[in-house]
């Protein structure tokens, strides 16, 4: 079957973060090239809700729960991961948190317990494992 032609439209990963990491662009990139390569719909949208507070922010929350997960990028350098509101409203919306964790750095963990609340990832070869499963297990995801 050529995967190409019969792209899984059902399941869609987004990030809706801020690009001004460099380290993030090139995550992103080697994330839509994986996403390509699983046949998974991946978008990155600017969900700005600062500006009119109550009606972009009732989107912004309606977009996070029509995705099947949501990529987040929360390390910033080493030894400084920032939980953001962000990560809380993705783990609230109902979709899946992919979360980059750091090794030396996971503050999350002090929160919400990995695989059940979220999905850590680390490396880019982790990313592709969860593309793969996103898209062969609708049942987990």
């Amino acid at each position: 079957m050529n995967m190409k032609n019969n792209p899984v439209k059902h399941k869609k990963v987004i990030f809706s973060g801020n690009l001004r990491f460099p380290d993030r662009r090139s995550w992103l990139y080697q994330s839509s090239r994986i996403a390509r390569k699983t046949n998974v719909r991946f978008r990155v949208e600017s969900l700005d809700y600062t500006s009119n507070f109550w009606k972009p922010r009732t989107q912004y929350l309606e977009k996070l729960s029509q995705a099947t997960a949501c990529l987040n990028f929360s390390w910033k350098k080493p030894g400084f991961t920032l939980i953001t509101f962000r990560t809380l409203d993705i783990i609230s919306s109902g979709s899946a948190l992919l979360q980059q964790e750091e090794p030396e750095s996971m503050p999350l963990r002090d929160f919400f317990v990995p695989y059940k609340h979220y999905i850590p990832f680390q490396s880019k070869l982790e990313l592709s494992a969860i593309f793969l499963l996103i898209r062969e297990n609708s049942q987990l995801i």
